[in-house]
């Protein structure tokens, strides 16, 4: 019976261990984050799993307190590791939302003036960690997303820029600006990233929305060249266009 409880309590930290470094990789590697729906369920799921495991713990230590005491300190430990930052930002939304509850869907106008004095000097970390903080407060509006798409450029970090505009891209609903966000986008992946696979994905997507824009046959085109650009890489060096010489010529 003993084993059995100790696999269990084995089994369970997967999970526990597993979304814990997810969620950290979400929020630290591509600055995004779960929904509040989400982050909440993850943290009452967290809290049986602690509950649980010392239950276990205490049943597997017997009589050895010291055993018991530290294996609960190591539970806590990593539950502050795996999950603090994400209790932070769950009580920082709630306390937003009890200060000012119409302030998530009423207020589209952000005061980026401390990420924009970053910017100014150089600072693209502090004021990418600026619009991080507004693309929560403000989760339906699209200029913080940008934002931080501009800040990741400006840092090389291409594919989480993509992500970004991407994100930001379909909280937009003026045809115009989506327009100009596709386009760099496309322009991103095909002349960055080397992907034009990803930017004849981008272009059709104003083609799907806006059927009747007057700019299809033009976007059409584009994909036409992107396509034979996909099939027909360019070469760009002469060892990709001279076969090797046969081993018997190298001696």
């Amino acid at each position: 019976m003993t084993l059995f409880w100790a696999i269990t309590s084995l089994l369970l930290l997967i999970p526990y261990i597993g979304w814990g470094v997810y969620t950290l990789r979400l929020r630290y590697v591509y600055h995004e984050e779960l929904e509040t729906l989400w982050e909440g369920c993850t943290l009452v799921l967290v809290g049986l799993f602690c509950g649980i495991e010392i239950l276990l713990l205490r049943s597997l230590s017997g009589d050895s307190v010291a055993y018991y005491l530290f294996s609960v300190l190591g539970i806590f430990s990593a539950t502050a590791a795996l999950y603090g930052p994400m209790l932070v930002s769950l009580a920082a939304h709630m306390v937003v939302e009890m200060i000012h509850p119409d302030r998530l869907e009423d207020d589209t106008s952000p005061n980026f003036g401390p990420a924009e004095s970053l910017e100014e000097m150089g600072d693209w970390e502090g004021a990418l960690l600026e619009y991080t903080v507004f693309a929560r407060i403000f989760p339906k509006n699209p200029e913080p997303v940008l934002k931080m798409a501009d800040m990741m450029m400006e840092l090389d970090r291409l594919e989480n820029a993509a992500r970004m505009f991407e994100r930001g891209l379909f909280l937009l609903d003026d045809e115009n600006r989506e327009w100009k966000i596709i386009n760099r986008l496309a322009g991103l992946y095909e002349n960055q990233m080397d992907n034009p696979k990803e930017a004849i994905r981008v272009l059709n997507i104003h083609i799907d929305f806006y059927p009747e824009s007057e700019i299809v046959d033009t976007i059409e085109q584009r994909i036409e060249r992107l396509r034979n650009k996909e099939a027909h890489p360019p070469i760009h060096s002469r060892s990709e266009l001279l076969e090797p010489p046969p081993s018997d010529l190298l001696g």
